[in-house]
C-alpha cells in the first residue's frame, strides 16, 4: 500500500495530505505487526539464519515495490491511452505468457521437450 502511493506521488501527480500519509504509514505497520511471529512457550523454533531472513525481506521488499509500480503503471495506461481496453489486455497478457513460457523453459524445459506442455 505504501509503495502504491508512493508511484501515484512520484508517476501520476497525486497529492497526499499529511493525515494520509499517516494513515498509510500505521496500515503498513499494522499489517507488518499482526505478521510477526507469536512468541511463548507454544511459539515455533526459528532455525532461519539472519542471512536467510534478509534475503527474504528484500523479496518481499521487491515485491512490494513491483506490485506498487504494476499497478500505478497500468492506472497510467488506462488513463493516457485512447485504445480500446481490450487491445490493452491482451498486450499485457501477451507479455506475461511470454515472461511465464521463458520461465518454464528455463526451470523445466527438459520436461517439457520429453513429456510435452500438459504433462503432470
Amino acid at each position: 500500500v505504501l509503495t502504491t502511493a508512493l508511484f501515484a506521488v512520484i508517476i501520476l501527480g497525486k497529492r497526499l495530505s499529511t493525515l494520509q500519509w499517516l494513515s498509510l504509514v500505521v496500515l503498513t505497520v499494522g499489517v507488518a505487526l499482526i505478521q510477526m511471529p507469536a512468541s511463548g512457550p507454544a511459539a515455533p523454533v526459528d532455525d532461519h539464519s539472519a542471512a536467510d531472513k534478509f534475503a527474504g525481506l528484500m523479496m518481499v521488499l521487491t515485491a512490494c515495490f513491483c506490485s506498487g509500480f504494476a499497478g500505478i503503471y497500468f492506472e497510467k495506461m488506462l488513463k493516457g491511452e485512447t485504445s480500446n481496453i481490450w487491445i490493452m489486455n491482451v498486450l499485457l497478457g501477451s507479455y506475461g505468457a511470454i515472461l511465464a513460457s521463458a520461465g518454464m523453459m528455463y526451470n523445466e524445459g527438459q520436461t517439457v521437450l520429453e513429456h510435452g506442455f500438459f504433462h503432470g
